[in-house]
């Protein structure tokens, strides 16, 4: 039985470019030991979002870019622009406040948001 596992789930990782997982058979179980891989950057295998390192993953930076070239606009009108549900927008505005990169102004029914700093080198 274990033979069988290794062997098909030896091939999903040997086509996906991943070290092959070890399987033990110890008293009547199976214990699977599945490694990763560090690709040469030092990145793991798979995107990361960004926030890991610190950096902006792609779906803030297209939110801090329409907030650029939209001053004023609300939360829904990102939502509604970029095709991005209400809430991923509201977690990315409050990144992007934490960073310093834009700032809320006004009050909550009739105020927008606005970038900090237009010079700012997003990575």
């Amino acid at each position: 039985m274990v033979w069988k596992i290794d062997y098909f789930c030896g091939q999903i990782w040997n086509e996906a470019g991943l070290p092959e997982p070890t399987f033990v058979s110890e008293q009547g179980a199976v214990v699977v030991t599945i490694k990763y891989q560090k690709k040469a950057d030092g990145e793991l295998n798979g995107e990361l979002n960004g926030e890991l390192n610190g950096e902006l993953n792609n779906s803030q930076k297209r939110t801090f870019e329409f907030v650029k070239s939209h001053l004023g606009c609300t939360a829904a009108e990102i939502s509604e622009q970029l095709g991005v549900p209400f809430s991923t927008i509201d977690k990315h505005i409050r990144v992007l406040i934490a960073k310093g990169l834009i700032e809320r102004r006004g009050s909550k029914k009739t105020g927008g948001y606005y970038a900090q700093n237009l010079n700012n080198k997003i990575n």
